[in-house]
């Protein structure tokens, strides 16, 4: 049964939906976020990511150093030449769009172009919907989902269910 012929379904969000700004308190307007957008979004969100994992990168290696010359045990400089470093910069790739979008509904790749996520009816995705949407985009050629899609929506929108959407202060 689709949301026209269910009246107790909740409604969906479309471009040109005002919804409500719950801590301003003031109408906004909902616009679904262009290629060039979602574009932008995600090479912000590359050059956090990277800044991200260098930081984390160095803590880790002070750690180790530290350890190395407090025990002078070497074997664990290993550690930095196994699949484990590939796994720790998938946990920071993951950890940043779990906690920020989680927590705020946005990146700062989606901070910086005003867009945000919701979810079918416009409200912030639950926590299921973000890590879903998360682990998605790690799906081979998942970025490719985007090429004749209009409104621009991938795989990682698709199957959680979730919307990245412009949202502009009404002026009218």
């Amino acid at each position: 049964m689709s949301s026209t012929e269910n009246p107790f379904s909740s409604p969906s969000v479309e471009a040109g939906s005002v919804l409500v700004d719950p801590i301003a308190h003031k109408p906004l307007k909902v616009v679904g976020a262009t290629q060039g957008r979602r574009l932008a979004n995600f090479v912000v969100d590359l050059i956090c990511i990277n800044i991200a994992t260098q930081v984390a990168g160095f803590c880790l290696g002070v750690c180790v150093g530290i350890y190395v010359a407090v025990t002078r045990d070497e074997s664990v400089l290993q550690l930095f030449e196994s699949p484990l470093m590939f796994l720790f910069g998938l946990f920071i790739n993951f950890s940043y769009y779990v906690l920020m979008e989680g927590l705020f509904g946005r990146t700062m790749g989606k901070l910086a172009s005003g867009t945000k996520v919701v979810n079918e009816q416009g409200l912030p995705p639950s926590w299921g919907q973000v890590f879903g949407r998360t682990a998605c985009r790690f799906i081979p050629f998942e970025p490719f989902s985007f090429f004749g899609a209009m409104p621009p929506r991938g795989w990682h929108d698709k199957l959680p269910k979730t919307y990245v959407v412009s949202i502009k202060q009404e002026t009218e």
